[in-house]
């Protein structure tokens, strides 16, 4: 009898026992399972599967210690974990075999997402996560862990990422389902074949815990309302002092029906925009575990105001990098010695927005605003907000708001011109604001960073200087946009220092104001519908910059464009055999002497007299001046500006669906929606220069802007020295004829450089005269080149010698004459000769 309870005392205790392997020794002598697919290396286990893809093993040990028990242990991943590449630690498991049915809770690392501490019980095949660690582990994975339970079911998760010696505190949830186990085990599972012997596990300790030995600490305080907060501890307390540091905090109350979290109530409202502190003098949990003198910061954030926060650089071209990500970014700062809280503010760019997520701005600090796949390449950076995406930022400008509660805060309208610097216009370089008190100022208060590695994301800006700003804001054009909209364009952007009725005001001209400028510089007066018969004055006063720099008062009248009739609108550059590196284009000249608009009116290609393929200009009202140009193009206005000189990006008109022209020949057309023709262009390559080899990217230009177009004398191939075309500009072949001189040079230099490259030859017919013949004769008297035969005069004809011969090839290096033949009346003849020098 003695016998047998000595051996039933010695099954308790063996039932009972702590678990402790720290794998000194080279055999699994306490573990079952697949024994053979693990080996012990250096005092570490080691899994030792096959090399082979979609493999899963495992080993577990006999425990049942569930209840006031600790579970420790190190896992050490040689690489990233997955959902597919993953381990998982069964603390609890009914049965030894974990590769089927099992009744219990396990820890696991692999997931889709960032990898975290995820708890999951398991009731026979069925898998529910029920605890997930607020630590993210990145790349491979080394950290220890501990778990605790109690009676009650309580189970608290602590890790120490890297093995370092100090855990962290993940969190608790509270689960009984299970409330007996047998085993514990380590369980493998990889689809990649490489991952067989990278599953490392060490210092395996389960022991029972016969007090509660760990202080309690504040997790967070988090403000509940304008005159309350909340405090959350990491486990449930017996007694908590506070201390108020703060003069506001008075006469104040508690509740704490769960005594891990206590809210405190006050009787007066926290005062917004600032940064409050309590002391928390002494700390005691259930156990008797007590902690002193733990200080907590929670802020009050206020809301924003007109330019309390302000934009302040921007990287809108990424490439080439300087030294920065090439990422896009946008920084703001806010102005006041205030906390603001970005709660209701969002970024627009047109009609997209991009909510803010909750977060504070600490006074006078920039933030980093960035996309989340953005945010892993500036790790480094302090202060950045996230966003899942920001707006995007297009290289030649765009306009991007700041609002928040729905009132606008801040606008920058940036173009590429602001950068005052082509070569960091290409890429690498952000935009910068130089003075943060006067935002307002618009484009001179922005340039290229002068820092080496391209910007200063969240710290001071490099360009940062006091701007001082003297000159009165100027008005640069009244633009009627539509019969019901007139646009005033400043050179800077305008404040009212009276109600905006008493600064801009007419006297028979009925209009609202927009008092928002989505744009720098531009009001808005919505009005009633204009009349074309009818001059409407205006007159503007009492306004004026950021600076207080008042505007000279301005009266003026504006009239609404006419109906456009033939033309008025005269084609004067079309490229039609585009190059790899910029598309066809069609530029049109306003040949009255009035504002024309070019709402509903249309480009196209004729054939056989009816046109086809035509693709309407704009289908709202677009003002084109009096003896301007403007650019119809396929291409976009960076591909243009990068290709050309000089480009004006405002007179620029793009069309989504272009009518692509043939590129031997045909018709360009500009017409009204009824079909009128305005003007018509008939071109073929022929009319380019025959010295050039190669005519692709070459366009064809008017040697004057009146100049009918469907005369093929009057057009010429724009010169190489402007990169064969000058869109929105001066033709580069424009004839510039002083006096009345009939030849406009008597030296041609045919090389494509823009200068000589033609004789232009003005005759004035007589009343006697019948024909006229005009020839290029060498000097030995052959006639080289015949430029008319017989040609009918004008009042005034003119014709062009471009240094080419007959047979279309240049004419040599020396003298020449031009030889003109009038056909009198009554076949009587006469002869004029002018001598012409050709050079290269």
């Amino acid at each position: 009898m003695k016998y047998s309870l000595l051996l039933l005392i010695y099954l308790c205790i063996g039932l009972y026992a702590q678990v402790n392997d720290t794998f000194s020794v080279s055999k699994l002598s306490n573990w079952q399972g697949d024994t053979a697919k693990f080996t012990i290396t250096s005092n570490t286990l080691q899994s030792n599967g096959l090399n082979a893809t979609n493999q899963r093993f495992y080993i577990s040990t006999a425990n049942q210690l569930i209840n006031d028990t600790e579970w420790e242990f190190l896992v050490d991943l040689k690489f990233n974990p997955t959902a597919s590449n993953f381990t998982r630690i069964y603390l609890v498991a009914d049965t030894d075999s974990l590769s089927g049915p099992i009744n219990g809770y396990f820890l696991q690392f692999g997931e889709t997402n960032a990898d975290t501490l995820d708890f999951y019980k398991q009731t026979g095949t069925n898998v529910n996560k029920i605890f997930t660690g607020k630590t993210a582990f990145a790349g491979n994975l080394k950290t220890k862990l501990k778990v605790t339970r109690n009676a009650t079911g309580i189970w608290q998760f602590y890790t120490d990422a890297q093995a370092l010696g100090t855990y962290t505190y993940e969190g608790s949830t509270t689960d009984n389902s299970f409330t007996e186990t047998n085993y514990f085990g380590l369980f493998c599972q990889y689809a990649t074949a490489s991952r067989y012997n990278q599953f490392y596990f060490d210092d395996v300790s389960i022991k029972k815990v016969e007090k509660d030995t760990i202080k309690p600490f504040v997790l967070k305080t988090e403000l509940t309302s304008d005159s309350s907060f909340t405090i959350y501890y990491s486990e449930k307390i017996s007694k908590s002092i506070i201390k108020l540091t703060n003069n506001q905090f008075k006469n104040f109350r508690y509740i704490g029906n769960d005594s891990s979290k206590i809210s405190y109530y006050f009787e007066n409202k926290f005062t917004k925009g600032q940064a409050l502190t309590i002391l928390i003098d002494s700390l005691i949990d259930l156990s008797g575990n007590s902690t002193q003198n733990q200080l907590q910061n929670f802020i009050i954030g206020d809301n924003a105001i007109n330019k309390e926060i302000i934009f302040t650089e921007l990287m809108v071209d990424e490439s080439p990098s300087q030294g920065l990500p090439e990422r896009e970014y946008i920084e703001i700062y806010n102005k006041t010695n205030r906390y603001l809280n970005t709660k209701g503010c969002f970024l627009k760019d047109g009609t997209k927005t991009y909510t803010f997520p909750d977060s504070t701005l600490q006074p006078q600090n920039y933030y980093l605003l960035c996309s989340q796949t953005a945010s892993v390449d500036f790790a480094s950076v302090a202060n950045k907000i996230v966003f899942p995406t920001i707006p995007t930022l297009t290289n030649t400008g765009k306009n991007v708001e700041l609002y928040c509660n729905s009132t606008l805060i801040d606008a920058v309208n940036y173009t590429d011109d602001w950068y005052n610097d082509k070569t960091k216009a290409e890429g690498g370089w952000a935009l910068e604001i130089r003075d943060l008190d006067n935002p307002c100022l618009g484009s001179i208060n922005w340039k290229a960073s002068v820092t080496t590695i391209g910007g200063t994301p969240s710290i001071k800006n490099s360009v940062y200087e006091k701007i001082t700003d003297t000159n009165a804001p100027k008005l640069q054009v009244i633009e009627i946009k539509s019969d019901t909209l007139i646009q005033l364009q400043f050179d800077e952007t305008i404040y009212k220092s009276e109600a905006w009725e008493k600064c801009i005001k007419s006297e028979n001209l009925s209009f609202n104001i927009d008092t928002v400028q989505k744009n720098e510089g531009i009001i808005q007066l919505i009005a009633q519908k204009l009349d074309s018969n009818t001059n409407y004055h205006i007159q503007i006063e009492k306004l004026m910059d950021c600076t207080g720099n008042n505007i000279t008062p301005i009266d003026t009248t504006i009239t609404l464009p006419k109906s456009v009739k033939n033309g008025d609108i005269l084609v004067n550059e079309v490229l039609f055999d585009a190059s790899d590196n910029v598309g066809e284009y069609v530029e049109i000249y306003n040949n009255s002497d009035r504002n024309i608009d070019l709402k509903n009116l249309y480009v196209s290609k004729l054939k056989n007299n009816n046109l086809y393929n035509s693709k309407i200009i704009s289908t709202n009202s677009i003002i084109f001046k009096s003896n301007t140009l403007i650019l119809i193009t396929e291409s976009t206005k960076n591909e243009i500006y990068k290709n050309y000189s000089n480009v004006d990006t405002d007179n620029i008109i793009i069309l989504n669906s272009w009518p692509s022209f043939t590129d031997d020949s045909g018709t360009v057309v500009i017409h009204a929606e009824n079909g009128t023709i305005l003007d018509q262009f008939h071109y073929d390559e022929d009319y380019h220069s025959p010295i050039l080899n190669n005519t692709e990217g070459v366009a064809l230009e008017k040697i004057l802007k009146n100049a009918p177009s469907n005369v093929p004398t009057n057009w010429k191939s724009a010169a190489e020295t402007a990169n064969f075309g000058t869109p929105t500009q001066e033709n580069s072949q424009l004839l510039k004829v002083n006096g009345t001189a009939t030849l406009s040079t008597k030296v041609v230099s045919p090389d494509g450089d823009g200068r000589d490259d033609y004789c232009l030859i003005t005759l004035k017919s007589h009343p006697d005269v019948a024909y006229a013949s005009l020839k290029i004769v060498d000097s030995e008297g052959r006639v080289i080149k015949t430029i008319a035969q017989n040609t009918s005069l004008a009042s005034e004809s003119q014709f062009t010698w471009d240094g080419t011969t007959d047979k279309k090839t240049k004419a040599a290096i020396g003298q020449y004459l031009l030889v003109v033949e009038y056909q009198k009346l009554g076949n009587n003849a006469t002869l004029e000769r002018y001598g012409i020098a050709v050079f290269e």
